[in-house]
């Protein structure tokens, strides 16, 4: 019975980890990266929020078709649609500011 167990659970595991695909990246100015900017894809509850350098990653995406939005006070926000195929996914988006 302890073998079956295992087994079961190996396979949930190794299949989570299989179809468990992750999207990284830099968002940044045409100067810098951008620090806390909010990373996410549309229509789901997927998102992320960049580090100091302006690196994000969104773990956990199932493969397909997105739009990726990225969004920070006092600049346009920038939508990008995206394939999610392989384990890592790797963008780049750049923010102009809103001059409005």
């Amino acid at each position: 019975m302890k073998t079956i167990k295992l087994l079961l659970l190996l396979f949930f595991v190794g299949n989570s980890y299989l179809h468990a695909q992750k999207i990284t990246g830099k968002v940044s100015s045409s100067k810098k990266g951008l620090h806390a900017v909010k990373v996410y894809l549309k229509g789901t509850a997927k998102e992320s929020t960049t580090d100091k350098s302006g690196l994000f990653t969104i773990e956990n995406v199932e493969p397909g078709t997105y739009t990726i939005v990225a969004s920070y006070d006092g600049y346009k926000n920038v939508e990008k649609e995206i394939t999610v195929e392989g384990h890592v996914t790797i963008i780049r988006l750049v923010l102009k500011e809103d001059e409005s």
